[in-house]
């Protein structure tokens, strides 16, 4: 009898084991919910991964080749946003595949297109090296960041499984931007805080800024200072402090952290940030973010993928733009100095930039 029970009770106990294990077999092959990361570190590049609930068996997978952090800065949490959104609705396996420098940049890319279905490069820094390695990935779909104005004008040739989300018009809201501070400056002296200095940035930030004060006030002065660095806040903190003693009130900060703005809100001065909008966490130094959102172009593209419509998208162009009229370029926030009269003086500005009343110089060299 005794030993009856004690089989029978060994039994139960397979079973029960049989069952736990089966369960958890199961689970680990049931993709997860959006938000669960796992973090692997290896060398220099960081690579996260982030699995979007699936819509379909067989679901897409995108590698996203960033030069920082996803969740760091705001040049790299602007295009995770947007990763973010679109994976969500498309049901994409995402990974973040991060602090990728120019060195290794080819070989990185190399092995996201020997991995996922989609790479997508946040920066038109990497441009070249994408270009090489989609020419060897054919059925691999290559989603590229670009600002560097109007792809024909490029001479570059974009291959078939390639598009660009360009952000070459963003000279239109940093025009909108500059003339707001002339509109709220009460010394008539503003500054302008440049990361890398070039042709490109003269042409989509530097001359905007400018332009767009002198469009208001012709007598404004604007004292640029270039960091030759993408972020370095103890530089960007004594450049504020220097300004502060110069008599500038108002400071355009092209960097990809907040250090400017966190001086300028000790000494008593505004502030214009770029790519993603902090407005409401400095209401009172802010007076605008110009937000690159790269939700709607790369919806676009994504898109154009899970509907096999993507050839037909490309044989009309390489490129889609952000842009002023739907909302991926622009000031959606406005600080607390702004007034209602000066907040319809920028809308009515967009308008007539959108409409080409107004049509904002794009000029390549900065002139003192």
């Amino acid at each position: 009898m005794e030993k009856g029970i004690s089989t029978t009770v060994a039994i139960v106990i397979a079973i029960v084991i049989g069952i736990v294990v089966g369960a958890g077999i199961l689970y680990a092959m049931t993709p997860q919910a959006p938000g669960q990361t796992v973090t692997v570190t290896t060398g220099t590049t960081t690579i996260t991964t982030t699995t979007a609930s699936p819509t379909a068996p067989g679901k897409l997978t995108m590698g996203v080749v960033m030069w920082w952090h996803h969740d760091e800065g705001s040049w790299s949490p602007s295009h995770a946003k947007a990763v973010q959104a679109v994976a969500g609705k498309y049901g994409i396996a995402y990974t973040w595949i991060e602090e990728t420098g120019i060195q290794n940049v080819e070989s990185v890319i190399e092995q996201a297109a020997s991995t996922y279905n989609i790479v997508y490069i946040e920066t038109d820094e990497f441009m070249e090296a994408a270009l090489n390695v989609a020419k060897r990935h054919p059925n691999v779909y290559f989603i590229q960041e670009w600002e560097a104005g109007p792809i024909a004008d490029s001479g570059l040739t974009i291959p078939n499984n390639m598009i660009c989300l360009n952000a070459a018009n963003v000279h239109q809201p940093d025009f909108i931007a500059g003339a707001v501070a002339a509109k709220l400056t009460k010394t008539n002296k503003l500054g302008l805080i440049i990361a890398i200095p070039g042709p490109r940035v003269n042409r989509t930030v530097a001359n905007p800024w400018r332009d767009g004060a002198h469009y208001v006030n012709p007598a404004i002065t604007v004292t640029r200072v270039d960091m030759n660095s993408y972020s370095d806040p103890a530089k960007a903190r004594d450049t504020i402090a220097s300004f502060h003693e110069a008599g500038i009130d108002i400071v355009f900060v092209n960097q990809d952290d907040f250090a400017a703005t966190l001086e300028a809100a000790v000494r008593g001065m505004y502030t214009f940030q770029e790519y993603i909008d902090m407005v409401q966490y400095y209401p009172n130094t802010l007076i605008g973010c110009v937000i690159w959102d790269w939700t709607k172009p790369l919806d676009k593209a994504v898109q154009a993928i899970t509907t096999g419509t993507w050839q037909n998208l490309r044989s009309q162009t390489a490129e889609i733009y952000l842009t002023l009229e739907d909302g991926s370029l622009g000031i959606p926030t406005w600080g607390n100095m702004v007034t209602p009269e000066v907040i319809e003086f920028a809308e009515q500005l967009k308008q007539d930039i959108i409409s080409g009343k107004v049509v904002v110089p794009e000029n390549t060299e900065w002139v003192d």
